[in-house]
């Protein structure tokens, strides 16, 4: 059974600060990688952190820790260049309720958190999600 994984990588030895994202070395092989990921259903939502230099954060949906491990170990950016991945933490089974703090807590602990405010939603939740 998939859970959802938070994953947050960080740039490798050949990271060009200087450069934008799409001028990064390996990053027509890195974002070919990346959409196979999307396409399986793998890849939830991925993206940069443009405040925080070079750190991606990826919602992921697999096997186990190791299964995300091993998964991103095949992107090109990391074989070639370095990229490296933080620990995979997951909160499978857990209510949104208890798992946003938890969330938000890891990413500022990983010094990804662009920003956290609540909001009150107009649409009720799905169901399912109860």
């Amino acid at each position: 059974m998939r859970s959802v994984y938070l994953v947050v990588r960080e740039p490798g030895r050949l990271w060009l600060p200087q450069r934008p994202l799409e001028q990064q070395p390996d990053w027509a092989a890195h974002a070919e990688f990346m959409g196979g990921l999307f396409h399986a259903g793998r890849l939830l939502f991925g993206g940069p952190l443009r405040e925080v230099s070079g750190k991606i954060v990826l919602v992921m949906a697999a096997d186990s820790r190791d299964d995300v491990r091993a998964r991103l170990e095949r992107d090109p950016r990391q074989i070639r260049a370095g990229m490296r991945t933080a620990p995979v933490t997951t909160w499978a089974g857990m209510r949104f309720d208890e798992a946003n703090p938890l969330i938000t807590e890891a990413l500022c602990e990983q010094g990804a958190l662009v920003r956290a405010e609540q909001y009150a939603h107009d649409v009720p939740h799905c169901w399912r999600s109860d």
